[in-house]
């Protein structure tokens, strides 16, 4: 019969004695998890790479193509937004990514000790509780933090495809000159 770790805080969940059978069954879903939870950080990893790969290389390659054509001033709004935008994000994405493997971590060696099944399912849901309020913090910042990136991002985008098309319509726009009647450097 599989002992209960005395190390772990009894709780009604850890009390549980499994049989053999249902021991197997649960260390084969452990070892499925752990399979899982490297799958899933490697995915989230890619996903971020490819985002900020192909969308902040499409602005940048739109503004290198069209800072001849802009007024400093433009030129230098366009790049102080893009460029906050993509240091907000990278920042992000590297925090991010830093807590993501934390947890994996944490959860990784939960599944790997030598244990029982019951004494590793309450150290999971243990540890399952005190991520979630991490994650719950995590979620209040990544609204703002999301909505600050997307408005610098896409108004620079925004703002670069409106100077380009009045430019091809030969109307030699400046977003300077149309906030300020005094002129800009």
């Amino acid at each position: 019969m599989p002992k209960i770790n005395d190390a772990i805080p009894a709780t009604p969940s850890s009390r549980v004695i499994f049989n053999p059978s249902e021991e197997k069954a649960l260390n084969e879903l452990f070892d499925r998890q752990i399979e899982i939870q490297s799958a899933l950080f490697d995915k989230s990893a890619t996903y971020n790479n490819i985002v900020i790969t192909f969308g902040y290389a499409g602005f940048f390659a739109i503004w290198a193509y069209a800072r001849d054509e802009l007024t400093r001033w433009d030129m230098q709004l366009v790049a102080a937004l893009l460029g906050f935008s993509l240091l907000l994000f990278v920042i992000w994405t590297v925090v991010t990514s830093f807590f993501i493997s934390i947890a994996n971590i944490g959860m990784s060696k939960i599944l790997m000790k030598e244990i029982t099944a019951s004494a590793k399912l309450a150290e999971i849901k243990l540890f399952e509780t005190r991520n979630e309020r991490r994650q719950l913090r995590y979620f209040i910042s990544w609204y703002w933090i999301f909505l600050v990136c997307v408005l610098t991002g896409f108004s620079s985008g925004i703002l670069l495809m409106v100077l380009l098309i009045l430019d091809l319509l030969g109307l030699k726009p400046s977003i300077c000159g149309m906030l300020f009647s005094t002129g800009c450097f």
